[in-house]
């Protein structure tokens, strides 16, 4: 079982926020001897619960004398409350967080672990013993219960929750409705002290995330010796914002090439060389790259040249030749050529006969016509045009591949030159 390491409170601050790779959970599956405090204090970890300090022990059973270990050590860790001359054996329940102090008698903490999670004394592991066996429903009940209630980290949840909301783009009010909250507490109960209750606590959750992650991002890069290479890119994001990505391309402390994110930022106005560099010096300045900048990379309009020559004038004037720190991207070079390949140098004839002929059948017919000057390509996007018109040309189709299937495991299907997809789906 693995052990409880989060507050008792209810509410989290998101500065506690921790990378799961930084995060330690105690042990308390480990035995040790009795011995002195000052030894325990010496290997044990000080933790603040409270506002009151305890040193996180391991657990002390009296196995010298072969006496079994109480039952609540299943259930919890051993902490030391340093309060007066001798500090004080304590229990913490690794479902909820609470302590009882356990000096004298074990007995009360034996009462919360029945009456707020449900859980018996196992016969079988039990310093006292005086209750008949239980019965084989109220056993499977347990371990059911065990199975489900494990202890865990809170942080490592916190980052797993927003982890999943942002990259499955969930929204933020999630967390507020009553079927998630059942889903989720079902699974866990122990959870619920812990589980949020508004959208807007995610969302400080995910800023502190992000600040966290934008800090190790730039100790990453002012560890690395060697020049960073910018690379840039706009796109239209699905709320209609313009938006332009920079990334960082760099050689780390052990040699290995990296490529990070380092920032997108709004471009606010028409996508001219002034905004974009205006978006994009204030991620170079922040993430403490301009001493090592190196190269450009982006695509080949002429807006991203004026961009680039912005950049190094308004952030390294020093450099006298910055044209020579523009790098052509490769892949929009390839992906001129094949459109070139495929259209040949009249791409747009297309679209300027959509804008002439406004009537629906006239460009289905201007299209045609259009595409069957382009050769064997064109007749072949007329035929695939022509299937994908309506479902039941798509259902002929389908069964036409099926029995094709049948014959040749290796047919795939035609694939539709505009979105490389295969028709018999």
């Amino acid at each position: 079982m693995s052990t409880f390491s989060g507050s008792s409170r209810s509410e989290i601050d998101e500065s506690e926020l921790s990378d799961p790779l930084n995060t330690t959970a105690f042990n308390t599956e480990t035995h040790a001897t009795a011995g002195d405090v000052a030894d325990q204090a010496m290997h044990g970890e000080v933790v603040e619960i409270g506002g009151k300090t305890y040193i996180s022990v391991p657990r002390t059973a009296n196995i010298r004398q072969g006496v079994r270990s109480s039952w609540i050590w299943d259930h919890g860790r051993e902490l030391r409350l340093l309060a007066g001359n001798t500090p004080q054996k304590c229990w913490q329940c690794t479902y909820c967080g609470n302590i009882r102090p356990v000096d004298s008698t074990t007995y009360h903490a034996g009462v919360h672990l029945q009456n707020n999670h449900k859980l018996v004394k196992d016969p079988a592991s039990c310093v006292e013993d005086d209750n008949p066996p239980q019965n084989i429903a109220q056993q499977v009940t347990n371990m059911a219960y065990k199975a489900l209630v494990t202890s865990f980290q809170a942080d490592r949840f916190r980052y797993l929750l927003i982890r999943w909301v942002i990259c499955m783009h969930i929204t933020l009010t999630v967390v507020e409705h009553q079927t998630f909250r059942e889903l989720i507490l079902y699974v866990c109960p122990a959870l619920e002290p812990f589980f949020v209750r508004s959208g807007s606590t995610i969302r400080r959750w995910i800023m502190a995330e992000y600040k966290k992650q934008r800090l190790r991002v730039r100790n990453e890069l002012a560890q690395t010796k060697a020049m960073i290479h910018i690379s840039f890119d706009l796109w239209t994001s699905p709320n209609s914002l313009g938006m332009v990505a920079v990334v960082a391309h760099f050689l780390d402390k052990d040699l290995k090439n990296r490529s990070l994110l380092i920032g997108m930022r709004r471009v606010r106005g028409s996508h001219s060389g002034e905004n974009i560099a205006e978006a994009i010096i204030p991620v170079l300045t922040e993430m403490e790259v301009v001493s090592k900048l190196g190269f450009f990379i982006a695509d080949n309009a002429t807006v991203n040249d004026v961009t680039i020559s912005l950049i190094f004038q308004k952030l390294r004037p020093d450099i006298s030749q910055p044209d020579q720190r523009r790098v052509r991207c490769l892949g929009h070079i390839i992906n001129l050529a094949a459109q070139a390949f495929l259209f040949g140098g009249d791409r747009q004839a297309f679209e300027e006969v959509q804008l002439i002929n406004k009537d629906p059948i006239s460009i289905i017919e201007a299209e045609l016509a259009f595409w069957r000057k382009r050769g064997p390509l064109g007749k072949l996007h007329n035929i695939v045009t022509f299937i994908r018109r309506t479902p039941q040309r798509r259902e002929s189709f389908q069964r036409c591949c099926n029995a094709c299937k049948a014959e040749d495991n290796n047919f795939k299907g035609i694939i539709s030159p505009a979105g490389l997809a295969f028709l018999d789906i």
